[in-house]
């Protein structure tokens, strides 16, 4: 994967999101690439560990600050 990144071809996300495990995110600054969140990558990490419930609960949370934030401005 590397060797092709250093023949000029850019890696797809999902091996971007593996040469940042092995190599850091700094990977992210050399592709001219945003660094993901990583309040978003923990709860993407965690989410499968939840119940049903506690998903669906998170979901609805970030709806209702959605909708309320929406309405702000």
């Amino acid at each position: 994967m590397v060797s092709y990144w250093l023949k000029g071809t850019k890696p797809g996300l999902e091996n971007v999101q593996l040469l940042a495990q092995k190599f850091g995110p700094e990977v992210y600054d050399v592709l001219g690439l945003p660094r993901p969140n990583p309040y978003l990558q923990k709860i993407s990490q965690l989410f499968d560990k939840l119940s049903p419930d506690h998903q669906r609960q998170l979901a609805e949370d970030a709806e209702r600050y959605e909708t309320k934030h929406r309405r702000k401005k």
